[in-house]
């Protein structure tokens, strides 16, 4: 008998469902005249080929698209500030191992620190299953450049630090030097902007650091004389002249402008960058509360460039009473009495103020005087007071 089924001598068993990992097969021999038995067990253990994940995350930047266990194609961005990684996961079976970058990590357990290099970096995932199935996710971790006054920290060296700066001497200000991705403490050249005609188009172009469209605005000018210019925003979005290339590892892409001419046309181009100032989408918003309480302003901006919060006590402008700490978020102490606030915001290229929202403090009420008690007959009314 094998796992309580009769079988013939020298005969083949039905065939046995096996589920991952050990299954006992229980095998009886009986003799011929029922008296003698002997049991035999086999343990067949049945290997898992699954290599899947049913969870994969980082601990900085979203996957897109959202994480499913059949995918394992991602990508993510992270900004400049964050020059590291760590990778989360969970393996759909607790058998199977994980190497991330060909180090070994315990299963549903995070991966050391991997650092990030400015532009592409690409993460691998391998499950192997018990049976040595292996399976692959890959994740491109997209580091994005430094902002302008990122930019501007790095190269302490620079010896004129402002926007209209340049240390190096080569005609082109600091500003100009970030948006093309160049090295201003080397000198690169003035020639920033390349022509050539194709067809019936006068065709532009220049290479750019692909993360400055985030705090500079890129305006490209073309005419046929120098007094008399045509304006065409690089990041608009809805301009048809305008042909933006893919972005490299390092984070440059190249920009082209096409102007259609007809007969001969002198073509003459240039390229300005303008610092965006700091922009708040959201002001703090006045607020009432009970004496003795605290109130929590915020505002939010609607620049992603790196920026700087200072609230303050008192009128707009006023700066006698700073409070609060390098947050879009301040949060009062107990007060007593109605008292305003404000915040600047700034960047590397200037400040805005908010608004003034004023915290009005209430008192509660209190009651002097109770109602009293009163007995009255059958039918009758009665009056209550109460003073506050």
């Amino acid at each position: 008998m094998v796992n309580g089924k009769t079988v013939a001598s020298g005969s083949a068993s039905i065939p046995i469902s096996l589920k991952i990992g050990p299954n006992p097969i229980n095998v009886i021999v009986i003799a011929n005249d029922d008296t003698n038995r002997s049991v035999y067990t086999i343990n067949a253990t049945r290997l898992s080929n699954d290599a899947t994940l049913s969870r994969l995350s980082l601990n900085s930047g979203a996957l897109i698209p959202s994480f499913t266990s059949a995918t394992t194609s991602y990508s993510a961005s992270v900004p400049n500030s964050t020059s590291s990684i760590v990778v989360t996961h969970t393996t759909s079976e607790s058998a199977a191992s994980v190497e991330v970058n060909g180090s070994l990590v315990f299963p549903s357990s995070d991966s050391s620190t991997i650092p990030l290099s400015v532009g592409s970096n690409t993460v691998r995932i391998l499950v192997t299953a018990q049976d040595g199935t292996t399976n692959t996710y890959t994740v491109l971790v997209i580091r994005a450049k430094p902002s302008f006054d990122q930019w501007i920290e790095i190269n302490q060296s620079m010896a004129d630090k402002s926007p209209i700066g340049d240390p190096d001497s080569d005609g082109l200000s600091n500003l100009m030097e970030y948006a093309l991705g160049r090295d201003p403490s080397t000198s690169s050249g003035s020639s920033v902007v390349g022509v050539s005609q194709n067809g019936g188009d006068i065709v532009f172009s220049f290479v750019r650091n692909a993360d400055s469209s985030g705090d500079t605005l890129q305006v490209f000018q073309y005419g046929s004389t120098l007094n008399i210019w045509h304006d065409v925003i690089i990041d608009e979005g809805n301009d048809s002249r305008v042909s933006l290339g893919n972005v490299l590892v390092d984070r440059s892409q190249t920009v082209e402008i096409k102007v259609p001419v007809a007969g001969k046309f002198s073509a003459f181009g240039r390229l300005k960058v303008m610092a965006l100032f700091p922009e708040i989408a959201t002001q703090p918003t006045s607020r009432s509360i009970l004496k003795g309480g605290t109130a929590t302003l915020t505002v939010t901006s609607s620049e992603n460039a790196p920026l700087t919060y200072q609230w303050y006590q008192g009128a707009v402008g006023s700066t006698t009473s700073p409070v609060g700490t390098n947050s879009a978020s301040f949060t009062t102490p107990a007060l007593t009495a109605t008292t305003s606030y404000w915040v600047r915001i700034s960047n590397a290229v200037g400040s805005v103020d908010s608004t003034l929202a004023t915290v009005t403090v209430a008192t509660a009420p209190s009651i002097t005087t109770q109602p009293s008690s009163t007995t009255i007959a059958s039918g009758q009314t009665a009056t209550l007071t109460v003073t506050a």
